[in-house]
């Protein structure tokens, strides 16, 4: 069934990249949906910025949430923390050093549990739902706790590309 409606046949996108609708194909396949409440280049920059957070998000999430739960496993078992590769021990030098393996075990546990709770927010902030920005505003301080005290270096420096892109996407929050 052939649409009614007149469908370009170029597309031209914020970047400069040219589409050609291809003939005899269905006009809602040539469609690009952003998700944006107004079809703006700047409230497509918004999207993409929230989105990227996002990820930024899953990323530190998953890399250090999921492994958490096994180290506080061959914690509790071994009474010493693994090897990352035989180069540093996980989760190990930072503040939380000096406690028990016990009372380690249930911080690995608790981080684990605010890593599952950023990566809730990061699903949120893809949609680009206004909670999402906010929990993850809220999350910040107690990451920074945890990140300090387990001496983990590389989500500080990714929290502050995920607040940059957390402002320039702010305005496309719903």
């Amino acid at each position: 069934m052939r649409s009614s409606l007149a469908v370009p046949s170029k597309f031209t996108l914020p970047g400069g990249n040219l589409f050609r609708a291809v003939e005899r194909v269905n006009s809602e396949l040539t469609h690009i949906s952003t998700g944006c409440r107004s079809g703006t280049p700047d409230t497509l920059h918004a999207v993409l910025a929230l989105q990227f957070a996002a990820v930024l998000m899953w990323l530190v999430a998953g890399g250090f949430g999921i492994p958490a739960p096994f180290v506080a496993s061959h914690l509790l078992r071994e009474r010493t923390l693994p090897s990352f590769m035989n180069l540093f021990p996980m989760y190990g030098g930072g503040v939380f050093d000096r406690f028990s393996p016990e009372v380690f075990g249930v911080l690995l546990g608790l981080f684990t549990a605010l890593c599952a709770l950023e990566a809730y927010a990061g699903w949120l902030l893809w949609n680009g739902e206004r909670l999402g920005a906010l929990i993850t505003l809220a999350l910040l301080p107690i990451e920074v706790v945890f990140w300090a005290g387990f001496a983990v270096p590389f989500p500080p420096l990714i929290a502050i590309a995920r607040l940059a892109l957390l402002g320039a996407g702010w305005s496309a929050l719903k």
